[in-house]
């Protein structure tokens, strides 16, 4: 197909589609943001279809229609905020495994627009939906940071994610972020206690919100080190005359991505840690044993002499003695 002087090829686009990955039999929230000029806007009218996609990864609605979801009064489709809109696709709707679509279509003044969303339904996830929205979020992320790999046409995922041995997605990052959480609570002075997932799961004070970038990027450190494992066992064809993709040197190619993007994760750390020794306020430690910083007092030399004799020398002026 061509457009001017740009040419692409449409059918290899729709068969490299991204989809979100739902878990089998949970709820999931679904939305849409309409902007016009980059501003939110509500639609004059907006519905929702879900249906089966039955060819792989085709991105066309051949299915079955499963589901209509029509914006007003008691509609399961609602308005958040101005231009925000979304429904909770009901366990129902994900108690199947398989690739779906959802064709939104809503109207802006007289103009009509349609806009195509892809989800998956895979196995339970429970460690994914264990994870706060935020932290989801940061899982998804992190799929993005690896979606247009060379190797893989479903998405440009990485190769190994179509192997039947492995299990390498949500599940598998959100795992790893519990890896790349213990990490930075012991790497760097000080020791943090810091973990992701719901409130009650063990001690220690959630991840916080303004460090997910730090979050993000260790996480993403420790998805190449799990790269770099899964090349371990690239077998050597040997006594055949066949002709196949020799991905042995994957480990080294990934140890060498790992290596760059290290030095930057080290940099956020150090950031992130230096935050909690509080060195903006001052400590002063005095031989008698008097700290000054906590109120920001200013310390008269005399007085913190008395102290410590006091302390060291009892018979001092400081606690009645002669001298």
């Amino acid at each position: 197909m061509t457009t001017g002087d740009f040419q692409y090829n449409q059918k290899v686009r729709d068969s490299s589609i991204v989809r979100r990955e739902i878990s089998l039999g949970q709820p999931e929230v679904m939305g849409l943001q309409v902007l016009v000029g980059g501003v939110l806007t509500d639609p004059v009218s907006i519905n929702a279809k879900i249906y089966q996609e039955l060819n792989f990864d085709d991105g066309d609605p051949d299915g079955s229609l499963l589901a209509t979801y029509v914006y007003g009064v008691g509609s399961e489709l609602v308005k958040e905020s101005t231009g925000v809109y979304s429904f909770v696709l009901q366990p129902e709707l994900t108690s199947v495994r398989g690739e779906f679509m959802i064709v939104w279509t809503y109207v802006v003044g007289s103009h009509t627009y349609v806009y195509n969303d892809y989800y998956i339904v895979l196995e339970y996830m429970p460690v994914y939906d264990s994870l706060l929205e935020g932290e989801k979020m940061v899982v998804q992320q992190i799929s993005w940071m690896l979606g247009d790999l060379f190797d893989n046409t479903v998405g440009g995922t990485p190769y190994f994610e179509g192997e039947f041995q492995t299990h390498y997605g949500y599940e598998r990052i959100a795992q790893l972020m519990f890896i790349a959480v213990n990490k930075v609570n012991i790497t760097k002075q000080p020791m943090t206690n810091f973990r992701v997932g719901p409130p009650n799961a063990g001690g220690g004070g959630a991840f916080p919100n303004k460090a997910y970038g730090l979050l993000q990027y260790a996480t993403y450190v420790e998805v190449l080190r799990h790269f770099i494992r899964s090349y371990v066992e690239q077998p050597t064809i040997q006594g055949a005359n066949v002709s196949f993709a020799d991905r042995r040197d994957y480990m080294q190619r990934w140890q060498s991505v790992l290596a760059d993007e290290k030095e930057t994760y080290a940099d956020m750390l150090r950031q992130f840690k230096r935050s909690y020794l509080n060195l903006g306020a001052g400590n002063l430690i005095v031989a008698g044993g008097l700290y000054g910083g906590g109120n920001r007092r200013f310390v008269y030399g005399a007085y913190a002499s008395s102290m410590r004799a006091a302390r060291f020398y009892p018979q001092s002026f400081a606690i009645g003695g002669t001298g």
